[in-house]
Formats: C-alpha cells, sequence, structure tokens
C-alpha cells in the first residue's frame, strides 16, 4: 500500500504540474490582432476528400465566400479514390463558379491511396506560394484565409498552426468529442509555445511550398494513415526553429463536425493515434505514454479498491486533482472558441475518460482499423 500511495502522489503531482505549465502557456500565447494588410500572394487552398459527397458542397461554399481576392486563390480538391458522388459533384461546382481558379484533381492512377498522396499530387500542381490544407467537413469563417495570409505578412512563419473547433450537438458523446479535440487544440497550442511541438490539425494549417520541398514534404510517412500535419509540422519545426508558430485568432477558427455514431468516432481516434509508433520524437511519445498510464493507474487504484478501500480515497483524490487542472486549462481554451463548459457534464467525462484511453489502447494493439471503408495497419 505505500509503494502504491507513493506512486499515486508522484502520478498527482506531475499531472498537475504539467497541466499548470499548459496553462499558463496557454494563456501567454497573445491574441493577433487583425491588421489592415493588402494581399498580395496567390494562394492555394488544398481539400483533400474520400467519398465526402455528403460535405463537398458545403466546404466549397465556405471557400468561396472568403473575402480574400479571388485573383489571388486557386482551390484544388484532391481525390483519394473516391467512391461515392464527390468527383461529380466537385467538377459540376467548379463549371457553375468560375469566377476562382478551381480544380478537380483526380489520383484514381496512384495505385496506393492516402491522404498524404493526394496531398503531395495537389501541391505539385499548385500555384500559391503559400498552400492552406483543410478539410471536406469543415466550414471557415469568411476572413479566415486573409487573417491566416495577414499573420504570415506580419511575422513571416514557414508554418501556421491554426486553431479547430469541433463542433456538434448537445448529446453526451458528441460533447465528448468537443472536448476530447478542445484539450488537444490547447496541448498542441501550449506545447508549441513551450518549444515542445506534440500536434497540430490538417484541418488548418498553412505552410510555404518552398519550405514543404526544403523538408521532404511527406517523404518517409506517405503510407501512414495518418499524420500528415503533424509529419510536416515535426520537419519544419526542426529545420526552421522559432518559424513554426500557432495562430491564436477568433477569426482564424476552423469547425469541424464531430463523428455521428460511437464506431465512426472510435475509427478516426485509431487513425489519429496509429502514427505514434512511427514517431521519432521521443517528447511525443513520452507524452503519450504518459498521458495513458496516468489514466490507467486510475483504473489500477479502482479495481485496487475491493481489496483495500483505501485505494478508493486515493482514487477519488486524485480524479478530483485531475478534473480541476484539466478544468482550469480548457476552460480557458474554451473561452477562447466560445464553447460554454457545464462542470457536471465534464466531471462526467473525467470519469468516462480512463475507459475510453484504454479501448484505444488495445484498438492499438489489435495492429488494425478502418476508416472510410478502407483497412489500415498501425
Amino acid at each position: 500500500m505505500i509503494v502504491l500511495l507513493i506512486i499515486s502522489v508522484i502520478v498527482a503531482a506531475s499531472y498537475c504540474l504539467l497541466m499548470v505549465r499548459f496553462n499558463k502557456a496557454w494563456n501567454k500565447i497573445p491574441e493577433f490582432n487583425s491588421t489592415t494588410v493588402e494581399p498580395f500572394i496567390q494562394v492555394t487552398v488544398i481539400v483533400p476528400v474520400r467519398n465526402e459527397s455528403e460535405n463537398i458542397n458545403a466546404v466549397l461554399h465556405s471557400l468561396m465566400k472568403q473575402s480574400y481576392p479571388k485573383h489571388l486563390l486557386e482551390i484544388i480538391i484532391s481525390d483519394d479514390h473516391s467512391e461515392d458522388d464527390t468527383a461529380k459533384i466537385a467538377k459540376e461546382f467548379f463549371q457553375n463558379y468560375t469566377m476562382v481558379d478551381g480544380c478537380f484533381l483526380d489520383n484514381s492512377k496512384v495505385k496506393v491511396g492516402s491522404k498524404k498522396h493526394a496531398l503531395k499530387s495537389a501541391i505539385e500542381l499548385s500555384k500559391g506560394e503559400l498552400i492552406i490544407t483543410t478539410d471536406a467537413d469543415c466550414v471557415h469563417n469568411k476572413d479566415w484565409i486573409l487573417e491566416m495570409v495577414s499573420f504570415f505578412t506580419i511575422h513571416k512563419p514557414v508554418m501556421i498552426c491554426g486553431p479547430v473547433l469541433m463542433a456538434g450537438d448537445s448529446s453526451f458523446i458528441q460533447q465528448f468529442q468537443t472536448t476530447d479535440y478542445l484539450s488537444l487544440q490547447a496541448c498542441g497550442a501550449a506545447s508549441l509555445f513551450l518549444e515542445r511541438p506534440l500536434l497540430c490539425s490538417g484541418a488548418n494549417l498553412l505552410f510555404t511550398k518552398r519550405a514543404f520541398y526544403e523538408v521532404g514534404g511527406y517523404d518517409n510517412n506517405l503510407g501512414n494513415a495518418s499524420g500528415d500535419d503533424t509529419f510536416l509540422m515535426l520537419k519544419m519545426y526542426d529545420r526552421f526553429r522559432g518559424k513554426v508558430q500557432f495562430l491564436k485568432s477568433v477569426n482564424s477558427i476552423v469547425t469541424t463536425t464531430c463523428a455521428s455514431t460511437i464506431g465512426d468516432f472510435v475509427a478516426q481516434r485509431f487513425r489519429w493515434i496509429s502514427k505514434i509508433s512511427y514517431y521519432s520524437n521521443s517528447f511525443i511519445k513520452g507524452f503519450g505514454y504518459y498521458i495513458v498510464f496516468v489514466n490507467l493507474w486510475l483504473v489500477i487504484l479502482l479495481f485496487a479498491g475491493f481489496n483495500s478501500p483505501i485505494a478508493w480515497l486515493v482514487f477519488f483524490s486524485i480524479l478530483f486533482t485531475k478534473t480541476f487542472v484539466d478544468y482550469a486549462l480548457l476552460s480557458n481554451a474554451a473561452k477562447f472558441f466560445n464553447l460554454k463548459m457545464e462542470k457536471s457534464t465534464f466531471f462526467c467525462m473525467e470519469v468516462v475518460y480512463p475507459c475510453y484511453l484504454l479501448r484505444l489502447l488495445f484498438g492499438f494493439l489489435r495492429g488494425t482499423f478502418s476508416w472510410k471503408h478502407r483497412l489500415h495497419n498501425n
């Protein structure tokens, strides 16, 4: 029991210190105040798609409403072996909206399909000096591109990691997804500010074409099901220290949708964590294993309580402590995203989270998962 108590104190103390540090870092990231910058840079927005017939119209209309000058904007819908009407819808759209330079890129001749192949082929075709990637299930503020380019013009980074909000309805499963994704955004932004980058999102990412080729693009991880964003960000960060930045601006928020079913939600998260074994960055691997261990330790304490009720007291002490520091960080991030967080719902999520994380761990150890009708290996 003494050993159990010692480990519990170390777990609780270290987790608190980590989250407090992230919270301070998030609060220190300056919010970008939009300034009037005369646009002059050619921009290519790339949307990789696979079986997105339900979403493609919405994202295209969202891009057409952008305030960025149309003569400086190119849109490429790059297809990853879609099996539905995505191609037909996109082609018809560009035929009707000729005021912008847009095209549908068919990658069906590429034998090995992947999101990275779709992105790579679009970048090779692109005309823009700046590349912006987003996803087909996203919608954007009308000043999104203008905000990203303004930040680039002023600060001259080689990559901008933009904020992404996962929005859903009031159901518990969708609120869980929203909060879980909020934690990823907060930790990703804070870690980049602390110069120990963990992750970013390809749903809102800007980089220069020159830097992309200088770091070798997606080479060495083209076959991975996920990580087009984070692997590239880490390459950029290693090559251009101080030139990869998070843009904390309300106008730059991109909104994506929650998975509609529990199965889709779990499959999506399997895809996200599938890349962890390919990371060469020891800090990212260590951080991932540490978070798993913290939650696994809570489960161990819960079961240990059946033999010694003291373990339950320790379990609830760590859980409440963890909930407090998590809420402090996420409530600050929620204010930026204009999200309302109910304390009772958040506590329920904290209770469920260890089980959810272990479910993902067992799925990861199994080695295979399915995403968009395609089987992948970890």
